[in-house]
């Protein structure tokens, strides 16, 4: 498994034991901190798979952020997503997109 691409690693042996693995990250969290990008549009905010995402999450004892990339067209589908990810033990970073144009919304 290849680890140490730059500043972004992506994982991709989907054969490994993860156990083994996520124990291997928590060891190395203090000096190689994880995170963890979330891209997501507005009919994700619907999906039950969204509220299985955030309690995996939860279990996750070597994470240090998780980013949230909305592309949203309403304040109120920002609304439901920061209402949605609010559960996480992790900090997280919630930006949203409109109308393809890059706008972060205010924190409510």
């Amino acid at each position: 498994m290849d680890i140490n691409q730059a500043k972004i690693a992506t994982i991709h042996d989907f054969l490994m034991d993860f156990e083994s693995m996520g124990e291997r990250l928590e060891e190395l969290r203090n000096k190689f901190p994880s995170g963890v990008i979330i891209p997501v549009i507005e009919r994700d905010l619907q999906s039950p798979a969204l509220t299985r995402i955030v309690s995996g999450l939860n279990e996750c004892r070597y994470l240090e952020k998780v980013f949230i990339a909305l592309s949203a067209s309403t304040q109120e589908n920002y609304t439901e997503a920061l209402r949605l990810f609010r559960s996480l033990k992790v900090p997280f970073e919630l930006s949203g997109v409109t109308n393809r144009k890059s706008t972060p919304y205010s924190e409510i």
